[in-house]
């Protein structure tokens, strides 16, 4: 079956395309990866699947899409209504391709800039979703129940433009929350802290020695953590504390080897 022209226009735009069934889902595993602008597959394609729909991926064929829902069965939310009011806002969306969906939504092509943009439902407000990387949307001419999908705008009449500074804000990434470093301390608030946590485990009574041992080799390690304490040293002052309790060697180690190990390995949010 002959390549339908419209998958032809955007693949040689450099679009990655691949086949789809009517529920949105790749026809093969790995679709996403397999996903190409050549000709000669994406014919094999047409003729393996005929009457497939389309997607195209983001990621590689240097746009990203802004999918707005056009509110009714299919969907609730108004991402026209929501769209109109960030345009009120901040000024008006660049003449671009625009794609239609069967059921009314309106698929808005960008240009890829290589800002960073992450993708997701309701990123800007519900009823916009971000599909960039390798979230990919349904294209013209693929059918579902209600429809088929159409260029109001097609990319190879307008050339997708740069999404305005405002809305590359929009969909960066959030950035990630730091905890603020906790306050040095000085030589003899550390020496003080760490003799305090020897005399813990070593003056521990029977049946409390393995117990408070623990507890001091993960406060050390949390020492540790924090760079105020090397491994070694940290070690080998709690070993020295649990030989001083009176257990033996092999409990002391073995003791102090899972207190490190559960400290080191626990993900620090800025304190104990």
């Amino acid at each position: 079956m002959r390549l339908h022209p419209d998958i032809e226009r955007v693949a040689l735009l450099g679009w990655r395309c691949v086949p789809a069934t009517a529920t949105k889902k790749g026809m093969f595993s790995g679709y996403i990866d397999a996903a190409t602008a050549d000709l000669d597959t994406l014919e094999r394609w047409a003729g393996e699947y005929p009457g497939c729909g389309w997607k195209v991926i983001p990621g590689g064929s240097n746009v990203w899409f802004l999918d707005v829902d056009q509110p009714g069965p299919d969907h609730a939310a108004d991402g026209v209504a929501a769209l109109r009011t960030l345009c009120d806002q901040h000024g008006p969306l660049p003449a671009r391709p625009h794609g239609r969906s069967p059921s009314g939504g309106h698929l808005l092509v960008f240009r890829d800039t290589g800002a960073p943009i992450a993708p997701g439902s309701a990123r800007l407000a519900p009823g916009l979703d971000v599909l960039a990387g390798r979230c990919c949307p349904m294209i013209p001419p693929s059918r579902r129940k209600g429809g088929s999908y159409r260029w109001s705008v097609a990319p190879w009449d307008v050339v997708p433009p740069p999404a305005p500074a405002w809305l590359l804000a929009a969909v960066a990434p959030r950035p990630v929350s730091r905890p603020p470093p906790r306050p040095a301390q000085d030589g003899v608030g550390l020496e003080q802290r760490i003799a305090g946590l020897i005399r813990t485990a070593a003056s521990a009574a029977p049946g409390e020695r393995n117990r408070c041992l623990y507890w001091t080799a993960c406060r050390l390690g949390e020492a540790v953590a924090e760079g105020l304490l090397t491994e070694r040293t940290a070690v080998a002052l709690a070993q020295e504390a649990g030989l001083a309790a009176g257990l033996l060697p092999r409990e002391v180690a073995l003791t102090v080897a899972s207190a490190m190990r559960t400290t080191m390995e626990a993900p620090r949010v800025g304190g104990r």
